[in-house]
């Protein structure tokens, strides 16, 4: 079994037919065209249309900055705790700072 699908009009006093193919029919729509981002990722504000965008990019991350071992004894000397160990535990405390704050 075939089908055909046939376009009909009168054109004056004379019925006009015209078969039409099947692949004119069955057709993929053309592609919705691209749309401009209108919003900034950033803070949501709207872009464009005479409006002055003032988002401030976000601050890059700092960068750790360790205690020296001399800094490191001269807070234990300045704590009052003369103790080699009171040294190996500020590190030890900066240590876990550094990671809890990656």
């Amino acid at each position: 079994m075939s089908m055909q699908i046939t376009k009909v009009w009168w054109d004056g006093d004379k019925l006009m037919a015209k078969p039409i193919p099947l692949s004119d029919l069955y057709t993929t729509p053309p592609a919705a065209p691209v749309q401009e981002r209108n919003f900034c990722e950033r803070c949501g504000k709207r872009l464009g249309d005479g409006h002055i965008h003032t988002c401030t990019p976000p601050e890059a991350p700092r960068q750790w900055i360790a205690l020296t071992e001399e800094e490191h004894t001269q807070i234990a000397v300045d704590a009052g705790c003369m103790s080699s160990d009171w040294v190996f535990y500020g590190a030890a405390v900066e240590r876990a700072l550094k990671e809890k704050n990656k």
